[in-house]
């Protein structure tokens, strides 16, 4: 179903309710309606991932001390899922830069949460340990080739195979979040954070992917309280170059490269961007050098192609 045919049947069957769109991901439409989220499936294959995240939240809600979504899945006439609006303020990596007790109130509980859902008993579910589905290099140097020399693709290509193919011990596969974030969690007006949502990418993963993604936020200071804290808290030892390096790779995921019939989803402009930011971290530049490499690459790239 396309969006305007989405809010004309919530128009229909929810009347007298405010309906509000909310976004659109590259897997569902998303509305507001009333105090419900709404969210409908683009692909068929969708549904069955609200149903695995309907489970989830209910094997995690009662480890878990922050609110999370009580998901319910409606099969006909159309499909959906929809749960409760989490209520709460939105925030950012740097929205609390400048009030420090509530920074650190924020790091304190994000830790938490972290802790929390990394230490729940993975036996009790019945999940199997997931591989995050990163572009083959034998596929993804097709397509970066044409922006950098053969000295750098070499490079690249022995960085990126050593990090995904990395030996995880078992110790280390945990129950992760997978893409927590301001856009997906909401705080109180202290700073601590209050509820979580969108399990749709949790499962069993290495459990620095959700370390990774505080990083890549780029609040330093955010990002060293929640280690210490999560340290704390576990009295497990933060592998900080490891996620350092899942950091960099995180825009190789395959979905976001290709379409569901495998043609080519991203321009010439989100590759440089994507390969300068890497390419940045792999070198270990300061985060300035990332416009220098991007605009050597649109120089090169535009000297093969004159050829």
């Amino acid at each position: 179903m396309t969006k305007q045919e989405i809010n004309a049947y919530l128009v229909k069957h929810c009347p007298n309710t405010e309906i509000k769109f909310i976004g659109a991901g590259s897997d569902s439409y998303a509305f507001c309606v009333g105090e419900y989220v709404y969210r409908f499936p683009r692909y068929d294959v969708v549904l069955s991932q609200y149903e695995k995240e309907a489970r989830l939240c209910n094997f995690l809600r009662d480890a878990i001390s922050v609110l999370i979504p009580n998901i319910e899945i409606q099969y006909k006439p159309i499909s959906f899922a929809k749960h409760k609006m989490i209520l709460g303020n939105k925030w950012h990596w740097h929205s609390l830069a400048l009030f420090p007790i509530k920074q650190m109130r924020l790091a304190r509980s994000i830790a938490r949460f972290f802790a929390e859902i990394h230490t729940v008993n993975i036996s009790k579910f019945k999940l199997e340990s997931e591989r995050v589905d990163y572009v083959e290099f034998n596929e993804l140097s097709k397509m970066i080739a044409p922006f950098l020399s053969k000295r750098q693709l070499n490079f690249f290509k022995k960085k990126y195979n050593k990090i995904i193919n990395r030996r995880i011990p078992k110790n280390d596969m945990v129950m992760c979040h997978m893409g927590f974030k301001g856009q997906n969690s909401v705080i109180d007006n202290k700073g601590n954070l209050v509820g979580v949502f969108d399990f749709g990418n949790a499962g069993i993963h290495e459990r620095w992917r959700d370390l990774s993604v505080v990083r890549k936020g780029g609040n330093k200071w955010l990002y060293r309280q929640v280690v210490r804290h999560y340290e704390k808290l576990t009295g497990i030892k933060c592998d900080r170059a490891r996620i350092a390096d899942l950091g960099s790779i995180e825009h190789f995921i395959y979905k976001r490269w290709f379409h569901e019939d495998g043609t080519p989803r991203l321009s010439d402009t989100r590759i440089k961007t994507y390969l300068s930011r890497t390419l940045v971290r792999f070198y270990h530049l300061p985060t300035c050098c990332t416009s220098i490499l991007y605009a050597w690459m649109t120089v090169r790239h535009a000297f093969i192609k004159s050829k």
